[in-house]
């Protein structure tokens, strides 16, 4: 069976992850993966094709978080024929079924309809607001066979996603706890080293892209607090870039060099330093999401399986990841000065960082793990090839 998943844009992020780390498993099933994304600046075009995924790209008309009204007018104008042009490539393509990334992906449930296919609406963050949620609900309850959640808080979040019952399937992020695992000594100096640390400082890390939702600001600022009492701590910030988004990193970059933070502390990821090597360096990771924003983040179970604490903002489902005060410490979106507490706690008392670093660990190990991600997105796909044949 063949899977279109349908990832309008074009920054690899969870959505594109996700594809990547359930190829394989989904192909052992019998699910072939095939994506389309925008043709647009980004990297995850290419993350998609280099991993082996069968890729394409169009033309994608989206709405945007805008002003300029042509921006949105195009979309308007544009959608009858983005509809129709998806309704072809899913037929050359001969695809059986489509999961949709997002409530805003109207065309895509409508070509589906069009050419009789089962769909999978999946609902990855907290992102739209309230009167985008309300507007797309009828549509999410009409044409969606099955509905994938990142995590039981998103699913709450969303008009009318109970009536699906047992086709409302909840999952955490895919990530491997054979590939996360916490660092031996050498392996964590060298990844120190990379990047510029020494062994008697304080890292505390944050990951994510470079853009406004993540919040990276209020992790600096925390830190950079921290620093006035606490000259040990250090941090790095890095993410991919995205197209749009450079005023919102330089305002970062600026901020961290305020407070006196290194001249490196936001960037990419360098070369050959994928997420696992960044996060064995880490002593601390921290999490700054604006308050409508995420589900449930990948890097943060990828964090705990590293054996690292969590400090986070919460929003979203990020408290089902983050138990605070047991895996982590959860606090208010946007408020540094409890970030800043809790992580000043953890840098102080490394009995606690390592008690919490271990049950983080058996917590994500046990409860957020790749086979139940997977067995959950199996689940969907079943309910809905059974849901679309009794509709047809």
């Amino acid at each position: 069976m063949r899977i279109l998943y349908y990832i309008p844009g074009n920054t690899y992020g969870g959505a594109h992850n996700q594809v990547v780390r359930l190829a394989a498993p989904l192909r052992e099933a019998g699910y072939d993966p095939v994506v389309l994304i925008a043709d647009e600046p980004g990297d995850g075009y290419d993350r998609l094709v280099a991993a082996g995924v069968e890729t394409y790209r169009a033309t994608l008309l989206r709405p945007r978080a805008t002003r300029r009204m042509s921006t949105n007018l195009a979309v308007v104008r544009g959608f009858a024929p983005q509809v129709r042009m998806l309704e072809r490539f899913l037929r050359e393509q001969r695809i059986d079924l489509i999961q949709l990334h997002g409530v805003l992906s109207v065309d895509g449930a409508l070509a589906a309809r069009g050419r009789r296919l089962p769909v999978v609406w999946q609902i990855l963050d907290t992102r739209a607001p309230r009167a985008v949620r309300l507007a797309t609900a009828p549509f999410v309850q009409r044409y969606a066979d099955a509905v994938l959640v990142t995590g039981t808080t998103v699913g709450s979040l969303y008009p009318g996603l109970h009536r699906f019952g047992d086709r409302l399937v909840p999952y955490y992020p895919p990530v491997s706890a054979a590939e996360f695992t916490p660092p031996d000594e050498a392996a964590r100096r060298a990844a120190r080293a990379r990047l510029g640390v020494a062994d008697d400082e304080i890292l505390v890390g944050d990951l994510g892209n470079l853009n406004a939702q993540k919040g990276h600001q209020y992790v600096v600022e925390a830190v950079g607090r921290l620093r006035g009492r606490l000259p040990q701590v250090t941090l790095r910030v890095r993410g991919g870039r995205a197209a749009g988004h450079e005023r919102y990193e330089a305002s970062v970059e600026d901020l961290a060099a305020s407070y006196g933070l290194p001249t490196d502390t936001v960037g990419q990821l360098a070369d050959g330093m994928d997420s696992a090597a960044f996060l064995r360096a880490l002593d601390l990771f921290a999490v700054g999401s604006e308050p409508r924003s995420e589900g449930v983040p990948t890097v943060i179970i990828e964090a705990m399986l590293t054996g690292v604490p969590v400090v986070a903002s919460d929003v979203g489902g990020v408290a089902e990841a983050v138990r605070d005060g047991e895996t982590g410490f959860c606090v208010p979106p946007r408020d540094v000065g409890a970030m800043a507490d809790r992580l000043e706690r953890l840098v102080a008392d490394p009995a606690l960082r390592r008690a919490m670093g271990e049950r983080s660990r058996a917590v994500a190990a046990a409860e957020l793990s790749l086979e139940s991600c997977i067995e959950a997105h199996l689940r969907a796909y079943r309910a809905a090839v059974e849901h679309g044949r009794g509709r047809r």
